[in-house]
């Protein structure tokens, strides 16, 4: 087994993670976001595979008015493309018209930024949480273990300044595998 994380270790760890991250451009700025692996193609992807889900004729008629909504369903059929899975008639339809530059691409609404913002707020949250994670998981407490997440992102000039914050994100947004583990663990 490693030998538990230290403060000032943990802290080096969490600032080296947030700089790898944006060396990749994987920046949380939704309006830098252009490479294909970015957060918010990711994340609207799966925003729009629940839309086509869950309320498809919503989604087709927003995309044609609302560029968020556009965005969703490019990102969302592309994947689908990608990964060589079935479109539905009216998704291939969709797409093709698309490709086909039949349909106009709408502007962002004035929500628009709101809307990406949150996007972007949700990729630095998760990411947070995770760090958080990858801390205790090293021996940390979850005190220390916010701090330095924190500090490390007060480091790299983002939002997130305080240990209350960071574990306010970690309450929202720990991990699937730590909510199994505690509950397999019965506390």
């Amino acid at each position: 087994m490693k030998r538990p994380i230290n403060y000032d270790e943990a802290v080096q760890k969490i600032y080296d993670r947030i700089a790898d991250h944006k060396k990749a451009n994987l920046d949380w700025n939704w309006q830098d976001s252009t490479d294909d692996k970015s957060i918010l193609r990711s994340i609207l992807s799966l925003k729009g595979a629940w839309y086509l889900e869950n309320d498809r004729a919503f989604v087709f008629e927003k995309s044609l008015s609302d560029r968020t909504y556009y965005d969703m369903l490019r990102y969302t059929l592309a994947e689908k493309i990608y990964r060589s899975l079935k479109l539905e008639a009216d998704e291939a339809a969709w797409a093709a018209e698309a490709l086909a530059g039949e349909h106009d691409t709408p502007t962002y609404s004035s929500r628009a930024y709101t809307a990406h913002d949150g996007v972007r707020k949700f990729g630095l949250h998760t990411f947070v949480a995770n760090c958080v994670h990858v801390l205790r998981l090293r021996g940390l407490n979850h005190h220390p273990a916010c701090d330095a997440v924190a500090k490390a992102c007060a480091k790299h000039n983002l939002d997130i300044r305080s240990a209350h914050t960071v574990n306010d994100i970690w309450k929202k947004y720990k991990p699937q595998s730590y909510r199994r583990e505690r509950k397999d663990r019965g506390s």
